[in-house]
């Protein structure tokens, strides 16, 4: 969930895949890199759905009803919308751009 909002050690709004592939996740409002409450935003309907996944028999009744349609629908977006976002980057106002 914190993954993006890292700030230390020159990550800048990066996980380390991020960092790797010189992408950054950063707020559409004034263009700084994300922080922790953006990333926990961000990434709230995928780690729901993977917390509901590990948990045994009533979790994976949830992540069926809750945790699958949430991932259905982050990659419609990703396909449909104008800059690929996904629900996560709606609920955080953020955008994934590339470092030059």
């Amino acid at each position: 969930l914190f993954a993006d909002g890292g700030t230390g050690m020159g990550m800048r709004g990066q996980s380390i895949g991020k960092k790797l592939l010189r992408l950054r996740v950063q707020r559409k409002g004034d263009g700084m890199p994300a922080g922790w409450r953006d990333s926990v935003l961000r990434n709230l309907p995928a780690g729901l759905a993977t917390f509901f996944a590990i948990i045994p028999l009533l979790g994976w009744v949830i992540f069926v009803l809750v945790g699958i349609p949430l991932t259905v629908l982050e990659i419609f977006l990703m396909m449909r919308m104008e800059g690929q976002v996904r629900l996560g980057d709606i609920m955080a106002d953020t955008q994934v751009v590339r470092v030059l």
